[in-house]
């Protein structure tokens, strides 16, 4: 049952099977098995069930499978969408910091607003909300993230030279 929502039709519970599918790897449970399943379907998911896999994959800490397909999903997005790829590099640090500290000329680049001219903060997430009350939300689309790397760069893991 959980691989069939995790790997069927696309709806809005597909990420939440594949959440629980990365929980159950983290803990040891069929790891090769489930990492090998979900790398061999998530390019047919669609963006909003592959952008939350991205990032319950980063959790499998050291996983060279996870890593190399993060990489391959960042150098992807370079060409087209650095928001995102800003977002699926967080995700690698997570899963792999060796392997995204190659990339760190991306976050001098993202850092000097390089590739970033021309877009939108409403669809990079960088606009708040209002609930339902319309009092004001906190913001936490990818622009914010990106800003509070940036300005916390000189923490160790972040160092870039």
């Amino acid at each position: 049952m959980l691989y069939e929502v995790a790997f069927g039709v696309y709806d809005w519970t597909q990420y939440k099977a594949v959440r629980v599918l990365t929980r159950l790897a983290r803990e040891g449970l069929q790891t090769d098995q489930i990492v090998e399943d979900i790398i061999s379907h998530v390019d047919d998911f669609r963006y909003e069930a592959q952008m939350p896999t991205f990032y319950f994959l980063s959790g499998l800490t050291g996983n060279k499978k996870v890593a190399s397909l993060l990489q391959r999903h960042f150098l992807e997005n370079l060409e087209y969408d650095p928001i995102d790829a800003f977002d699926i590099f967080e995700n690698l640090y997570r899963c792999s910091p060796d392997v995204a500290m190659r990339h760190a000329d991306f976050l001098k680049a993202i850092a000097r607003g390089e590739g970033l001219e021309g877009r939108s903060p409403l669809l990079d997430g960088a606009i708040g909300t209002t609930d339902e009350n319309m009092e004001s939300k906190s913001t936490t689309g990818p622009t914010m993230n990106l800003s509070k790397s940036i300005t916390n760069y000189e923490r160790p893991y972040f160092i870039i030279g």
